[in-house]
């Protein structure tokens, strides 16, 4: 399925240029790089999936620099999954927001609470663009206290082949909160407007059929409560629903999905993480090769080292 290669060296005061490189040879390596923007589509077992340098710039109290291609920092879900409380991805992940950005990210510490980031990329999961538009994106990182932290994110561009004019914007909500000292709670809320953007647009052949199309929006939202059993094993549940009436990001119109899935990670070694999994999608459509309703048991097993 995956075999990763992630090399990361931070940037500091004492040493400000730092760098990220992940490599994916696998299954997933075609599943990673996802909209054809040169004519280059990836079907290939190797992938460079993130490439970026970052620097700190003695600001104040260091302003933050980082270009390249690197993971979206909108959504809840870490890039990794062994980094999540699930093995597999939400729905939020696999069908609301962008995967991959390449551009320029530069955050700064407004506050010792409250971390700003902006961001000036090519679009989403493209690395040479596909229009003449850029896509501008924020985040507000605040922590409200100790144990918690509630995040703001933003991407506002055209992504469309060949259309410049019309825009996506899509704002992303996500608390996160520990309020017991083995229990965490994830909440994440997300909406998303395009221009011309309904009834699978993308299916269109110019620009021209393309504006004939009304605005799409979808919208979906997901919960995830985890707890540490004992040092060894913990349990995952994670419930959610996403709409995609207009059909906009599915090409499938009057869709909405929810689903439902128990995780429990198991530790077996310090580096040996098992996580057997089941999960139920519902659809109001056969999406899943004809049914509206798909059961999946899975089992993970990740070495790290």
């Amino acid at each position: 399925d995956n075999v990763e290669i992630a090399v990361f060296k931070p940037s500091t005061e004492k040493d400000p240029i730092g760098f990220g490189f992940i490599t994916n040879y696998g299954e997933i390596a075609q599943r990673l790089t996802f909209v054809s923007s040169d004519g280059r589509v990836d079907d290939d077992d190797f992938t460079i999936s993130q490439g970026f340098v970052t620097y700190k710039a003695p600001v104040g109290k260091g302003l933050d620099l980082k270009f390249g291609k690197f993971a979206s920092w909108i959504g809840a879900e870490f890039w990794q999954s062994v980094d999540n409380p699930n093995f597999s991805r939400s729905l939020l992940y696999e069908n609301a927001i962008t995967w991959t950005n390449t551009g320029l990210a530069i955050s700064y510490p407004l506050l010792d609470s409250l971390t700003t980031s902006f961001y000036l990329v090519n679009g989403w999961d493209t690395f040479v663009d596909n229009n003449n538009g850029k896509t501008m994106g924020y985040q507000f990182n605040w922590a409200v206290t100790k144990n918690t932290n509630f995040i703001v994110n933003g991407s506002h561009g055209p992504e469309q082949a060949d259309n410049s004019s019309n825009y996506r914007h899509f704002w992303d909500l996500v608390l996160a909160t520990k309020p017991f000292e083995k229990t965490t709670f994830n909440l994440n809320f997300d909406f998303g407007t395009e221009e011309s953007g309904a009834n699978d647009v993308f299916g269109k052949d110019t620009a021209d059929q393309r504006l004939n199309y009304k605005t799409g929006r979808w919208w979906g939202f997901a919960g995830i409560v985890s707890r540490d059993i004992t040092d060894v094993v913990g349990l995952a549940l994670r419930g959610e629903y996403f709409d995609d009436t207009d059909g906009t990001r599915r090409g499938v119109d009057n869709l909405d999905i929810w689903e439902l899935t128990f995780t429990t990670n198991i530790k077996i070694r310090e580096s040996l993480l098992v996580r057997p999994e089941i999960r139920y999608d519902k659809a109001n459509q056969g999406i899943f090769n004809g049914r509206d309703g798909e059961l999946t048991m899975a089992i993970d097993l990740a070495y790290m080292f």
